[in-house]
């Protein structure tokens, strides 16, 4: 998948974390910290939530289906590069 292979080419870095996408297992590593993030951050939400009703806890299937979603989106491939350019002028 070009994905997978974009993602061998490239570095994330998620929370001050600099995973490069060539060491060992890396795009591997990308998407499972990137999945732990979104399940890190729905647990704080639940537990912060202030309202009457509970939010919906993800499952790790879910997050890794948002993990692979948010990787697809902000891909080179796919996006031409408008991607980078808008996550390096945040």
């Amino acid at each position: 998948e070009q994905l997978w292979k974009d993602l061998l080419r490239d570095s994330v870095e998620i929370n001050g974390e600099v995973l490069a996408g060539e060491s060992f297992h890396g795009a591997d590593r990308i998407m499972g910290k990137l999945t732990q993030q979104i399940l890190s951050s729905n647990a704080l939400l639940q537990e912060n939530c202030k309202s009457d009703w509970k939010l919906t806890r993800i499952t790790e299937a879910q997050a890794v289906s948002y993990a692979r979603d948010i990787l697809l989106a902000s891909d080179r491939t796919r996006s031409g590069g408008d991607s980078y350019f808008c996550a390096e002028n945040l």
